[in-house]
């Protein structure tokens, strides 16, 4: 696992909730695994199908 991990991305969304706007957020985020260096690839508080299998494309 450890020779692999320079290469590996973990992909996963999670919420916020604003207390100023009374909103959730909702965020998209890669984890590069060997540096676990989180990259945040989009939010929207409506998240539906065509975002999500949209923000895979922009790696």
């Amino acid at each position: 696992m450890r020779t692999q991990a320079a290469a590996m991305l973990a992909c996963d969304f999670f919420h916020v909730n604003c207390a100023v706007a009374l909103k959730r957020i909702y965020v998209f985020f890669v984890l590069e695994v060997a540096t676990r260096y989180i990259h945040i690839l989009g939010t929207t508080t409506h998240p539906d199908g065509p975002w999500t299998t949209h923000k895979p494309e922009t790696l």
